[in-house]
């Protein structure tokens, strides 16, 4: 477990396997890069922006920067690589017109079947939003049902307008009640369900 105390308040980060970095962005924002628990054969790694919002300790974002895996065949050969990487910038003169970029790179590399391989860049900005002290670069309008938890049994009808950040297929995050969820599917590809970051 990481816990990270400051301003009136304590984060804590329960599903954590190692700490890979921890600096500030700016005096205000407060990069934690970890590693969670995960397969033996997957890396991980996410940020967390931790940033103050009335007198409170707050998190900013948080997102999925890393993304390492092979695929394995049934006879034990490598069958693909993937990797889903997202780099992130701050810039801006002040905190509230900072922007954050995220460039993500997708790369899939088939063992036999290459005409399957890509490599895929893209750049996405977020904006700082200085009342909610979050970074998003959208704002959606929900009218569904969704569970709040994979292993949630009672769903939750969610209407209105949500900042999310959207870093392209597969990876969508909302701001729903001063917490970040991802947008996730389970085993059964049920796609209508938002668990908690950390």
């Amino acid at each position: 477990m990481l816990s990270i105390a400051g301003p009136g308040s304590r984060i804590k980060i329960d599903d954590i396997a190692g700490l890979v970095k921890i600096h500030f962005l700016r005096p205000e924002l407060l990069e934690v890069v970890y590693s969670p628990r995960g397969g033996s054969d997957q890396g991980f790694e996410y940020a967390m922006i931790l940033g103050v919002k009335k007198n409170h300790l707050c998190i900013a974002g948080e997102f999925l920067t890393i993304n390492e895996y092979n695929s394995i065949n049934e006879d034990t050969t490598p069958d693909e690589y993937h990797l889903h990487e997202v780099r992130l910038k701050l810039q801006g003169q002040n905190l509230l017109d900072c922007q954050l970029t995220a460039n993500v790179r997708d790369v899939l590399k088939a063992g036999v079947h290459h005409s399957k391989n890509y490599d895929r860049k893209s750049l996405y900005v977020l904006r700082f939003d200085g009342t909610r002290k979050i970074f998003y670069n959208k704002i959606e309008h929900l009218n569904a049902v969704f569970r709040m938890d994979p292993s949630a049994a009672k769903p939750r009808l969610l209407n209105g307008d949500y900042p999310m950040v959207d870093l392209g297929p597969g990876e969508k995050y909302y701001y729903v009640d001063d917490t970040w969820y991802a947008l996730v599917e389970d085993d059964a590809g049920n796609k209508n369900i938002l668990s908690k970051v950390h």
